[in-house]
């Protein structure tokens, strides 16, 4: 579980459009682009809603009971494109600052984790795809490296939530 945040926070970190420069800038300017996607929600939400309706038909041709199935579910999605929050902006800055608050807490346990691959992999003389397992090992990077990763990632997606839920707050004026 703790691999799976620190993975879903890096790659956070890297998909996030970051121009060059400071990060206060990066983030204002990645705030802005969510901040547009989440304005255009409801009309994307309707539109897939309408695609999907007409993927029915396809689904009729098969059998009439799975085109119902597909139509249903377009049905599902136009609801949800009548119901975004207006809040959502800040939604998402409370949970991007409960994944930061969740990443700094196990930080540490995730660097320990890390620097103790070499203690294990001198556990593995003997076993089945020693030389394979060493070779992999040595690509894995010390807990400090990781601890680095995780700072930079912090570092960026803490103002990055602040962005976002300045971009709330200004959209709604």
């Amino acid at each position: 579980m703790k691999c799976l945040i620190v993975l879903t926070l890096l790659a956070t970190s890297q998909a996030v459009p970051r121009p060059q420069g400071e990060e206060e800038f990066a983030a204002e300017e990645g705030a802005e682009k969510i901040g547009e996607l989440l304005k255009k929600l409801p009309s994307l939400l309707s539109k897939t809603a309408n695609w999907i309706k007409d993927l029915g038909s396809i689904g009729d041709d098969i059998h009439p009971e799975l085109g119902d199935a597909i139509r249903s579910g377009a049905d599902y999605v136009n609801e949800t494109s009548m119901n975004v929050p207006d809040d959502l902006h800040v939604k998402l800055q409370d949970h991007l600052n409960q994944l930061v608050n969740l990443t700094k807490s196990i930080k540490d346990d995730i660097k320990d984790g890390f620097n103790s691959v070499p203690e294990l992999i001198n556990q593995i003389d003997g076993v089945p795809g020693e030389e394979y397992i060493r070779d992999a090992a040595s690509a894995i990077p010390n807990g400090t490296e990781v601890e680095g990763y995780i700072n930079e990632a912090v570092n960026y997606i803490e103002p990055l939530a602040d962005a976002i839920g300045v971009q709330g707050k200004n959209s709604s004026s």
